[in-house]
């Protein structure tokens, strides 16, 4: 009875540590133009960035100011404070970004087995507490969340063949795809503040044994290649 008891136990704990969110992780998706994003959580920071051959850019960080995990949810309140940025020409005094120090909330949640993250963005809330009451209003299940990869999962999905190399046959399907998740999801879109259509694209290539490194601006370059009409998102 005693190794039944421990038996339950163990299994308990295992099922009960995979559901929790991680307190620590890096996941990376395509930003435009062949540009990979990486985001960072660690105890009290999380970080942005995106990266390239030819160096960084976009290096954020943002301050944890609090944390709670709402069912699958996790949301983290983060402050940041607008960046002051480099003098024009002939002035001698740096131009802040307008705006004052606010607050940017992050929802995530990870996949069982830690291969992908589902994120959410939203910013410029005044406190902790103007974002949660614009939580309250906006139900999560309205907004759009993108899909963040491992490291070997992203590196394995890299390893697909380019669009740039494809058929007009596979860029008609790619298209037509895109064309239909952007449908799909169109009022998820337009209820959320921080989206990019390459999201959208890189889920696509990935689904169709495709290189997520592809950007709108290649598959634009394709379609005209082929003479093959855009048509009007319904």
């Amino acid at each position: 009875m005693r190794k039944q008891w421990f038996l339950l136990l163990f299994v308990f704990l295992v099922n009960y540590c995979s559901a929790q969110p991680p307190a620590t992780f890096t996941y990376y998706t395509v930003a435009s133009n062949r540009w990979v994003a990486e985001v960072t959580l660690t105890k009290d920071s999380l970080f942005k960035r995106q990266t390239k051959a030819a160096g960084v850019k976009d290096d954020e960080r943002y301050a944890i100011v609090g944390k709670e995990t709402k069912g699958a949810y996790t949301f983290v309140y983060t402050k940041k404070t607008p960046p002051v940025l480099k003098a024009p020409a002939g002035m001698n005094l740096p131009i802040r970004t307008w705006g004052i120090e606010h607050i940017a909330l992050f929802v995530f949640s990870v996949s069982a087995d830690k291969e992908k993250m589902q994120l959410l963005q939203e910013f410029d809330h005044a406190s902790i507490e103007a974002a949660k009451s614009a939580d309250a209003n906006n139900e999560i299940a309205d907004k759009y969340f993108t899909t963040w990869y491992s490291k070997s999962a992203l590196a394995k999905f890299t390893q697909y063949p380019d669009l740039v190399d494809a058929d007009k046959a596979t860029v008609q399907k790619v298209l037509d795809d895109l064309m239909s998740n952007l449908s799909q999801n169109k009022v998820k879109i337009k209820n959320t503040r921080y989206w990019s259509m390459q999201y959208n694209l890189s889920g696509v290539l990935i689904g169709n044994h495709l290189s997520p490194m592809a950007s709108i601006a290649d598959l634009d370059k394709k379609t005209t290649e082929y003479n093959i009409k855009i048509p009007a998102i319904r």
